[in-house]
């Protein structure tokens, strides 16, 4: 999974794209969050194929009413604050840390002890088993003490090879607010929708 992003904290916007997948199968996703209104407009690949009016769900934004969204996860990116990544989540489970250089560190951190993030699942988490508890991270920080760049690696386990964690955020203050897509672009989200984003 990849993704990038920007976050405009004064007029509670923000957009992200991500696009995830394997030799299988690829998902392409854009959300724009201007609060309290959300648009996403999803790309899933073959798994639309065939289905009709896929063409025209792929090419327009899915408007979601925020009352009927209710808590649905990744919808609303203020929710928990301004870090969309979730990387503050990943400090809470610290267990060593050292400086190695001006705005460097590297230690470990305790998967098992982080919750509501987004580099974390249950299924991940039962698979690292005790290894869970002692992950490499390295992390950079800003002449501000602002961080920068965090990068854990995850080591094989089960059926997931071993792969690096990796989430940067830069130029801080320079956003600016997110417009909203063009109405012709917009569609209201049907319930399918809503159900994907509530599991």
């Amino acid at each position: 999974m990849t993704g990038n992003g920007v976050v405009h904290k004064p007029s509670d916007s923000a957009q992200m794209k991500m696009s995830m997948g394997n030799d299988e199968f690829t998902m392409e996703f854009d959300l724009i969050h201007i609060t309290p209104d959300t648009w996403v407009k999803m790309d899933l690949g073959d798994l639309l194929a065939g289905m009709p009016g896929a063409d025209a769900f792929k090419d327009k934004y899915q408007h979601l009413d925020a009352a009927k969204a209710g808590d649905a996860k990744g919808l609303n990116p203020f929710k928990s604050g301004t870090d969309p990544a979730d990387a503050s989540a990943m400090f809470k489970g610290i267990a060593e840390v050292e400086k190695t250089g001006e705005g460097a560190y590297s230690g470990t951190v305790d998967l098992s002890a982080v919750t509501d993030s987004v580099a974390t699942d249950e299924a991940m988490l039962k698979e690292l088993g005790e290894k869970a508890k002692a992950i490499p991270f390295t992390a950079k920080l800003d002449a501000q003490g602002r961080l920068t760049e965090l990068v854990m690696s995850i080591p094989a386990a089960g059926e997931t090879k071993a792969q690096d964690i990796k989430v940067t955020y830069a130029d801080y203050g320079s956003a600016t607010a997110v417009q909203k897509p063009p109405a012709d672009q917009v569609v209201e989200a049907g319930e399918q929708t809503y159900e994907m984003f509530k599991g």
